[in-house]
């Protein structure tokens, strides 16, 4: 089926609401596919195992591609763009098609990645760069070429699953090159979350803790300064959670073998 590629919405529909247009880009969002996280991750993979940063770019780069034609990205148009151009819509009335429904492809003219605001791909060559809000990559044409992709369209690659935790993808199990330390020492975590475990006594389990209560919440506060202490930074929070409660349930597990 061939979509045209003309002006939309028609003359004769008149321009969308804001409340139409609202609900189109909503429609967008729950069209992406769970697969996300898998294709985050094998590019944030790519460009972690690199030797260095040019050899960072061509990995991303290739992966990139490689994640578009095995299906895992997903790929719309966008009419009224050009070469050289930004790659942010012209006009927000203009409607994203999905690639496999038009026929002919030709070249592409530039295309724009959407991470969750993951900033790893932050490179000013031009040929990945990350946009002032972190929510977007320029992919240039001339550095990248994508299949079945419509001339004279911008087209927009989103990644399903927008919520995903960008820093969460510090934690995926990788081989890792000799020499090269991870992003966070898990271990020290677990460590220093044991300890304050041991030191409060695990977690209450009153109904009602009151405001001194030691509760999760609180161990979570405090590994989150523990992170800004010890690594100048920390993990999002749903990545400190999990290595909480994963510390919560080892410290159980010994309490009850203990006992």
């Amino acid at each position: 089926m061939l979509i045209p590629v003309g002006p939309w919405p028609p003359p004769w529909i008149g321009p969308l609401s804001v409340l139409e247009q609202q609900e189109q880009h909503m429609r967008r969002r729950r069209i992406m596919t769970i697969k996300t996280k898998e294709a985050a991750e094998r590019i944030r993979r790519a460009r972690f195992h690199a030797e260095d940063e040019l050899e960072g770019r061509a990995s991303a780069k290739k992966m990139l591609a490689e994640l578009i034609a095995k299906g895992l990205l997903t790929l719309y148009a966008e009419k009224g763009m050009v070469k050289g151009h930004t790659i942010y819509p012209s006009d927000s009335q203009w409607p994203a098609t999905e690639l496999d429904s038009w026929s002919e492809p030709e070249e592409v003219i530039a295309a724009r990645a959407i991470f969750s605001s993951v900033t790893d791909f932050d490179f000013e060559d031009g040929t990945l760069h990350s946009f002032s809000d972190d929510t977007g990559i320029l992919i240039r044409p001339e550095n990248l070429s994508f299949p079945r992709l419509w001339l004279g369209c911008c087209v927009t690659i989103e990644l399903a699953g927008l919520a995903v935790d960008p820093d969460e993808l510090d934690n995926v199990q990788m081989k890792k090159r000799a020499g090269r330390k991870p992003p966070y020492d898990w271990k020290a975590f677990r460590v220093e979350a044991l300890r304050c475990l041991e030191y409060h006594g695990g977690i209450s389990t009153k109904v009602d803790p009151g405001p001194d209560g030691f509760i999760q919440a609180r161990l979570e506060e405090e590994m989150i300064n523990w992170c800004h202490r010890t690594w100048g930074r920390e993990p999002g929070v749903g990545t400190i959670r999990k290595y909480v409660q994963d510390a919560i349930a080892a410290y159980n597990r010994s309490r009850m073998d203990a006992a």
